[in-house]
């Protein structure tokens, strides 16, 4: 470019930022990195259930640059964006640690703090406005094979790790957005629960817990 020019392309140059894997993970030019958002792989990097691919390229580079900056979130190199968007990929929803499979599509309440809150326990206290809480609803009685008898709580496997959140995950103090309240598909009954249909239960209803 013409050196008279350079003013106006150091201000562009201030205009690039790198990408980052997803677009709602967003550069921090503070840290130099991109913010994790994808909330299964957050809720799986602490531990704390939903399944992710181990050992991979995207989740190291993560756990390393997360201990680098050491504020408590979960963050990545922007150089490292593929190998991320390649973990992101091996992500899927389960139902939340040491909850019930009911079906392939739904998950029992099982924590018993939650369980507690659900059923009015004021000694016990959980977010009522997290996007957790808005999927769970009460199981119907006779559904499951006598499983749910009007007293049982479920969700929607897909959205397991939201509840997660209602059942003591630490969510990303960075979040932004729809994370940190009710999603605009989470208003009043979740549809993924009124369509249910117990005829569709797969071979692990078996497994489900009796005292559920």
């Amino acid at each position: 470019y013409n050196p008279g020019h350079s003013e106006e392309v150091r201000k562009f140059y201030k205009t690039c930022i790198p990408t980052c894997a997803a677009d709602d993970d967003t550069f921090h030019t503070s840290v130099g990195m991109c913010l994790l958002s994808n909330d299964i792989a957050r809720v799986w990097l602490q531990g704390d259930g939903q399944q992710c691919d181990t050992g991979t390229p995207g989740a190291k580079a993560i756990r390393s640059a997360s201990k680098e900056v050491g504020d408590g979130n979960f963050w990545y190199k922007p150089e490292m964006a593929a190998r991320v968007e390649e973990f992101y990929s091996s992500c899927t929803s389960t139902c939340a640690k040491d909850d019930s499979k009911l079906d392939r599509r739904h998950c029992s309440v099982d924590n018993p703090d939650a369980v507690a809150y659900l059923k009015g326990d004021k000694s016990v206290v959980c977010d009522d406005y997290s996007p957790g809480r808005s999927a769970i609803a009460t199981c119907p009685p006779g559904m499951y094979q006598g499983l749910c008898d009007g007293t049982t709580y479920w969700y929607p496997r897909r959205k397991g790790e939201r509840v997660e959140a209602v059942s003591g995950a630490r969510p990303s103090t960075l979040q932004q957005g729809p994370r940190q309240g009710v999603d605009a598909d989470d208003g009043g009954a979740d549809p993924d629960l009124n369509d249910a249909d117990p005829d569709q239960e797969d071979d692990d209803i078996g497994s489900v817990d009796a005292d559920a």
